[in-house]
């Protein structure tokens, strides 16, 4: 999504925007706190206050964080403030890419960048093959909304001139690929596979990979859902480590 900050309060100890990408696809206003320092609970408690009066202001709907699982204060304050627990993430790195080594029994697929004729493919994709996220995890959120979260996330990727690419077996378009290189590093932004091709994930993830090394991109990093088992035990399978949990806390204003 954009890297904008909307709103930030004067003391700095907060950060925190409005996210009409969201909106468009709930039907109601949506922000997002983005970081919070606090040294003792009076200056939390102003900091919380502020964004709530943020939020009220501007008629927000629902909004959402990702806390480090381990500021179990923060944890404490923010559900007993109105936040509820909603999902937990998992960021993940690997460092070794320059010796990723490609395994030939697995299917080869064919990575090249997207065109504008596929972008209506992957939205497709997006919208119909992904199970988990911050928002297909809360009980709070229709499952159409989300959906429509990820169909609508391609063209903001898009005109952030993130690199997008598409894997290909047999000149069908089985998954896709979404990324940003800073500073010789990789953000694995958004991947998968077409529902029905699950089976070639490690072949789509392989193909990724080792078009990194082939660029001698070193380092490669993502977050994923903590409840995604299956996607959690490919990274395993290719030597990723965690990194960091987080800890997602939303809240509905009534």
């Amino acid at each position: 999504m954009g890297n904008i900050i909307y709103a930030i309060n004067d003391t700095n100890n907060i950060e925190y925007r409005l996210t009409p990408w969201d909106q468009r696809a709930f039907g109601f206003k949506t922000s997002e706190l983005l970081n919070i320092n606090y040294d003792n609970v009076e200056d939390l408690s102003d900091s919380i206050g502020h964004f709530h009066d943020f939020n009220r202001s501007e008629k927000i709907v629902f909004s959402y964080t990702r806390i480090n699982s381990n500021d179990i204060f923060l944890k404490n304050y923010l559900q007993n403030n109105g936040f509820y627990f909603a999902e937990v993430s998992l960021e993940i790195e690997t460092n070794n890419l320059l010796n990723f080594a490609a395994e030939p029994k697995l299917s080869k697929l064919q990575l090249v960048q997207a065109e504008e004729k596929d972008l209506e493919e992957i939205r497709l994709i997006a919208k119909n093959s992904f199970n988990y996220s911050r928002f297909h995890e809360d009980f709070n959120i229709a499952r159409e909304a989300s959906e429509m979260r990820y169909y609508y996330w391609i063209d903001d990727l898009v005109r952030q001139g993130k690199e997008i690419y598409i894997c290909k077996l047999k000149n069908e378009i089985v998954g896709f690929h979404i990324q940003e290189i800073v500073e010789n590093k990789a953000r694995m932004i958004l991947t998968g596979c077409k529902k029905g091709k699950e089976v070639l994930a490690l072949s789509l993830w392989q193909e990724v990979l080792h078009n990194l090394k082939l660029r001698e991109i070193k380092c490669a990093e993502t977050l994923i859902s903590a409840s995604n088992i299956g996607v959690l035990n490919l990274y395993i399978y290719f030597r990723f480590k965690v990194v960091r949990t987080l800890f997602g806390m939303h809240i509905l204003y009534k």
